[in-house]
């Protein structure tokens, strides 16, 4: 199995969706401070969301996601059999709130912006969904793997 040229991009969307629904549900924030860490947790709880919104938000960007990816080279990645090429441009991110894609799905779906993790970045890319969630948090696999890069290999 070729690891970016047998991706699905269902697949990815499938992760990436999964995550962010459950990070709405159950919200998690870490920006560095326990202080300020621990009232953003308070106010979000104060936030209500509904399942409805929820599977709303879920719907809504699986249904943005292929466009959002594509425009990020995702067609180019696997036909050049590189997983990160174009990557930066694949990228879900809240610092305080939620950015660009998650933005206008959260909006559209009546969430509140106060339920976002701090600090985290996810990347899709062809065969791999990897998550930061949290201040300087290391990247974790949530789905596939990632592909060795062409200069780490011996």
């Amino acid at each position: 199995m070729d690891l970016v040229r047998d991706s699905k991009m269902t697949d990815e969307i499938e992760a990436a969706v999964r995550w962010w629904v459950s990070a709405l549900r159950s919200p998690h924030f870490d920006n560095g401070d326990a202080l300020t860490s621990g009232l953003a947790r308070m106010a979000a709880l104060q936030v209500s969301v509904s399942e409805e919104a929820l599977a709303t938000f879920g719907r809504l960007l699986s249904e943005r996601l292929p466009a959002f990816l594509r425009a990020g080279w995702w067609d180019k990645a696997i036909a050049e059999n590189c997983q990160s090429l174009g990557s930066a441009a694949r990228v879900l991110v809240c610092d305080y709130g939620p950015g660009g894609l998650l933005r206008d799905c959260a909006s559209d779906a009546g969430v509140s912006g106060l339920r976002f993790p701090f600090k985290t970045c996810m990347r899709i890319n062809p065969g791999c969904v990897q998550v930061g969630c949290g201040y300087r948090a290391p990247f974790e696999v949530i789905h596939g793997d990632v592909q060795p890069r062409q200069d780490d290999e011996p």
